[in-house]
């Protein structure tokens, strides 16, 4: 997804492991070249996470950009695409505290990106996007695959389900 979207090489994004799993663990900036951004990747919330120390470290990055840069707003995280794979169709008690507390505690605007959606059926999809909007009926959800797994879609299916387009515009549109 990074990569896409910022249209990063190899050397410059995150590491992708076997059949496209992130090899992410903990948390990593990146700043695409020629981009005024720093993005930061963190490792997903997985059954068996520790949840205080997930969030104690997502939040921590948030808190410690704001105490470096009291003033400077362009040194802080402006929102968050928070990532969760359709393949394994769960949202996390854990996945919905996070969100809730970024949005709360930090005013930062939060979009959930089903990634993967490759690997997930159409009623998959629809379940994991109702199962969302019962938690946090106002948050936006978008879908995600990379090209080389929807490669031999339709335009139409493509379209429906790789929305790059609408993320980089609910982006750009809750920048602050």
């Amino acid at each position: 997804l990074i990569r896409d979207i910022f249209q990063m090489g190899d050397a410059e994004g995150p590491e992708i492991g076997n059949q496209g799993r992130s090899k992410t663990s903990g948390i990593h900036a990146y700043s695409p070249e020629g981009a005024f951004i720093t993005l930061y990747d963190s490792q997903g919330y997985n059954i068996g996470t520790d949840e205080n120390k997930f969030m104690k470290d997502v939040l921590g990055v948030i808190e410690k950009k704001i105490k470096e840069n009291p003033e400077d707003m362009s040194g802080h995280i402006h929102e968050v695409w928070y990532c969760v794979a359709a393949a394994n169709n769960r949202f996390f008690e854990a996945d919905e505290k996070m969100i809730r507390e970024i949005r709360k505690k930090h005013s930062i605007p939060v979009m959930v990106i089903l990634t993967k959606v490759d690997c997930a059926d159409e009623e998959g999809i629809g379940h994991l996007k109702k199962a969302i909007w019962e938690k946090i009926p106002d948050i936006s959800i978008f879908t995600y695959a990379c090209d080389e797994k929807t490669a031999g879609w339709d335009e139409g299916l493509k379209k429906q389900y790789v929305q790059k387009e609408e993320i980089t515009d609910w982006a750009l549109m809750h920048l602050i």
